[in-house]
């Protein structure tokens, strides 16, 4: 089962985690403190599991937040609505429940599942040397890391036509939007068939390419794989997975390196950002993932503009 989580009262902090339905809330806990805390560098949850409270997310007298809702954008900068503040004070769901048991057997894509709550006991500043094991990070170092790039190395992957799987690590797929677990493609005729209308028609030809289908037909996965196994020694990369949200993930892939952050598609400084590409000599690759043409608007005018000044 697939959530998406908020960590209330920090910026920008969204946690998608994958759980089995048997398994008790205990164990979601732990998954979204070890999906929280990947980037070492920068911790939004600095606690034990057993420590954070959990509350369904809640909206207007509805099961799961509507990302559209009056006060979620104001929840996603980091701020308390008075209504958030009403929910979180209320009892935690217990721990060991199952997670079929509270949030049922299907649950809705596009919404905040849960509010993680982590216990403000103890703020730590730059000169404590509290040794409580809980400690908040600092509100100003919040504001700015969701939004700057990290960096970790990687390795081009090869793609072989007559393979009949694609492996995706959970180290490359991390950052990009999709559920973060690691996966086997099953490289059907239309996997093939996307690889080459990326190669022969975007990328030689220098096009603007719409893939469109149904949901769950690979789409994604497909050109995330693709992104992975361009040459870095004559390509730039850049993954941007869009969401209700507004808030974008994105992966670059330039040399040997794969740096990550996080955007709002809707701010013309943080679209403007991304474009700004200081090697200039190798060619520039876009994927835009999840988009949809009565949204982004800004990002749709600022690509194409990149596009044809680049043409």
């Amino acid at each position: 089962m697939h959530l998406a989580c908020v960590v209330v009262g920090q910026l920008g902090v969204v946690i998608n985690v994958s759980v089995e339905e048997i398994a008790p809330i205990s164990v979601l806990k732990e998954t979204i403190a070890k999906e929280a805390n990947r980037d070492q560098r920068n911790k939004p949850i600095q606690c034990s599991p057993e420590r954070l409270n959990l509350h369904l997310a809640r909206s207007d007298g509805k099961l799961f937040l509507d990302p559209f809702c009056s006060f979620a954008e104001g929840l996603l900068r980091g701020e308390i609505p008075e209504e958030i503040e009403d929910l979180v004070s209320e009892e935690p769901i217990d721990p060991a429940q199952t997670i079929r048991a509270v949030f049922g057997e299907t649950m809705p894509a596009g919404v905040v599942h849960v509010f993680i709550v982590v216990p403000p006991d103890v703020v730590e500043t730059a000169d404590s040397s509290t040794s409580n094991n809980c400690k908040r990070p600092r509100v100003d170092s919040l504001l700015l890391s969701p939004w700057e790039w990290k960096s970790t190395k990687t390795k081009q992957r090869e793609y072989d036509p007559s393979e009949r799987y694609f492996e995706l690590s959970e180290a490359e797929v991390h950052a990009s939007g999709l559920a973060p677990h690691s996966r086997w493609l099953y490289c059907r005729s239309s996997f093939h068939e996307q690889f080459k209308f990326l190669k022969d028609e975007v990328c030689a030809k220098g096009h603007v390419g719409w893939i469109s289908g149904y949901p769950g037909t690979g789409k994604s996965v497909t050109s995330l794989a693709f992104a992975l196994s361009l040459d870095t020694r004559e390509w730039i990369v850049t993954w941007i997975h869009v969401s209700k949200f507004m808030y974008a993930s994105c992966i670059r892939l330039i040399g040997d390196e794969q740096r990550t952050r996080t955007m709002n598609a809707n701010v013309k400084e943080d679209v403007e950002e991304i474009f700004q590409i200081a090697d200039n000599d190798k060619r520039h690759l876009v994927l835009i993932d999840n988009w949809t043409a009565d949204a982004y608007t800004d990002l749709t005018k600022k690509c194409m503009h990149w596009f044809q000044e680049d043409t």
